[in-house]
């Protein structure tokens, strides 16, 4: 793997932790970055240290007298090879055991639907997969920012999707720089449109103001899905109380 590649999944990892353990007391687990280096001070003085080693292609993580080499997995995950211990999973037990704290590293994203994550995860191969990701992205990117609960669900449908490491990283920089609204592969199954609209609908909706530019997207959206009436205004009252006006 090129260091460029590996330095891209270890900061988008690392960042996804931090982020996720922003809410958490900091009297409970103090966060700090520094370097590239993730570190966690617990209230018991437990001290945890993760971090991103590109000669080894890895990240590591250290608590107590405990050693743990991760390495990156096509599904998105960071996986031991020795015990297949994952990164997230591993940490958050840790804190669990040291000071009973329970935290949840992994969630389900308000934009994803079990139609469109099946079909994801069944077609690793097909344009349509990064295609839809991107449309996702640009819907995120329409009003010319990406909020930080855009970013975090864009992550999460990012992982949810079969990709290869490649495409992955190629999935992570639609996050770095507003995205263009792409035309649609060819492929995509007709059980998954709805789920595809619904999708963007619910990321537009993410911010709470849903913008003009917004709005044109998924109307051309609708029309590039060949939706029909009905069903864009049965999405659209289930997401946003109200058809699109």
């Amino acid at each position: 793997m090129e260091d460029a590649i590996f330095d891209q999944l270890a900061r988008t990892e690392l960042q996804a932790i931090e982020d996720a353990l922003a809410d958490i007391d900091p009297d409970d687990v103090e966060v700090s970055v520094s370097d590239g280096v993730l570190r966690l001070d617990l209230r018991d003085k437990t001290r945890i240290v993760v971090n991103a080693h590109r000669a080894a292609k890895q990240i590591w993580m250290a608590a107590v007298s405990t050693a743990w080499h991760f390495d990156p997995n096509d599904d998105g995950r960071w996986r031991a090879a020795r015990t297949a211990e994952e990164l997230r999973t591993t940490l958050a037990n840790v804190i669990k055991e040291r000071i009973g704290l329970k935290i949840k590293l992994w969630g389900d994203s308000p934009v994803v639907d079990p139609s469109v994550s099946a079909t994801l995860a069944a077609t690793p191969d097909e344009p349509s997969t990064i295609s839809v990701i991107r449309l996702w992205a640009a819907v995120a990117w329409a009003d010319g920012k990406l909020a930080a609960v855009e970013s975090d669900a864009l992550r999460r449908l990012i992982h949810a999707a079969a990709l290869t490491v490649e495409e992955r990283t190629l999935a992570y920089s639609f996050l770095d720089h507003q995205i263009e609204e792409p035309a649609l592969a060819a492929g995509i199954p007709d059980v998954a449109r709805a789920g595809i609209y619904r999708a963007a609908c619910r990321m537009a909706k993410l911010d709470g103001i849903v913008e003009p530019r917004e709005r044109t997207m998924l109307a051309g959206l609708a029309s590039a899905l060949k939706l029909s009436s009905v069903a864009v205004r049965e999405i659209e009252t289930a997401v946003f109380a109200a058809p699109r006006t």
